[in-house]
């Protein structure tokens, strides 16, 4: 077995004892806790989990399509799950999750990689737009209908600024043709070199290649940055997951009969996810589960034992199945 799947079911494993503990050092008892959840609630979170997975699985087979690609949807499907799964399990911030998602295309269904690849950059653009407005437009309301600390709105308000200069920065980097060609032209080099020494071969880079397959890749991505109205129903379009996560841990949430107004548990997600990840850790690993427990305990009363076992169910199902999922896919396909 890849040591990508290895490490990943050792972190799975690292990550329920971790919580674990954590529950028992603060008093609580986890397995007893979750016993107590309406299964009907718990599983009506797997089915918002599953419309935001066919949003993304959408969106991506949309953008394929933009660039004259016209692969069949279950293979899109499969490319998505497995590169979600890598960018679990990578900084989520970096676009190598996307990137592999190509690289999936083309080596198991001969699908053109520079055109994927330009495909998955209109579609993390599109994210990124869609993830900076819908946080933006969430606390604007949030700050009119519940009563937040002000001074935790201003924290939060910071950091979706944070992560919409971040946004701002990607949009700008991918219309300077040069600079992006340098830097990718680094990142493989250097990918090549390292992979060189670890897998003992002498396979020299060539600039030449390089450059022919960049400007197919930069070509068919200008050809689909033109289309406006592609790039404005994506947008909207991935709003569906970011309300389905909140959905699925208000619907958790409720199965332990916690009642809180939907507007809460949005508020409590944006900063959580975006908290993670800004922080570069893989799936905001930690990040999340700390800031999300923290402020449904600190903020709105939520029992502490309700609150970590609600966000532990709720990574389980956002993170941990297309985790698992994903790396079942890429085994069977016998990706190293």
């Amino acid at each position: 077995m890849s040591r990508k799947y290895t490490f990943t079911l050792l972190v799975f494993v690292l990550w329920i004892v971790g919580i674990y503990f954590i529950t028992s050092l603060l008093g609580g008892d986890l397995p007893n806790t979750i016993s107590k959840i309406s299964l009907r609630h718990f599983f009506t979170g797997y089915l918002f989990y599953i419309c935001a997975v066919i949003a993304g699985v959408w969106v991506l087979y949309r953008s394929l399509i933009c660039v004259r690609l016209k692969p069949r949807v279950f293979v899109v499907a499969r490319a998505w799950i497995f590169g979600s799964f890598l960018d679990n399990i990578v900084p989520t911030i970096t676009p190598a999750g996307e990137a592999s998602m190509a690289y999936f295309l083309n080596k198991f269904y001969n699908i053109s990689y520079t055109k994927s690849l330009a495909a998955i950059g209109l579609y993390v653009s599109a994210w990124g737009i869609s993830a900076t407005i819908f946080s933006a437009l969430a606390l604007l309301i949030i700050n009119y209908s519940i009563s937040i600390p002000s001074t935790l709105i201003a924290i939060s308000a910071f950091i979706v600024v944070l992560f919409a200069l971040l946004t701002i920065g990607w949009l700008l980097l991918i219309t300077k043709k040069d600079l992006v060609e340098k830097i990718v032209c680094k990142i493989v080099f250097f990918y090549n070199k390292v992979y060189n020494k670890f897998k003992k071969r002498k396979i020299t880079y060539d600039i030449c290649v390089f450059r022919s397959e960049f400007d197919k890749s930069y070509s068919s991505l200008e050809l689909v940055l033109r289309n406006k109205v592609h790039i404005f129903v994506s947008v909207i379009a991935f709003f569906i997951p970011q309300l389905c996560h909140a959905l699925t841990l208000y619907s958790i949430l409720l199965g332990f009969g916690i009642q809180l107004p939907f507007l809460a548990v949005l508020f409590v997600h944006i900063i959580a996810s975006v908290s993670g990840l800004l922080a570069f850790i893989p799936s905001g690993l930690g990040v999340y589960e700390a800031s999300s427990a923290g402020i449904l305990t600190q903020i709105f009363s939520v029992d502490g034992n309700i609150a970590i076992a609600s966000v532990f169910l709720y990574r389980l199902v956002f993170v941990w199945t297309t985790n698992l999922v994903g790396g079942f896919v890429g085994l069977k396909h016998g990706v190293k």
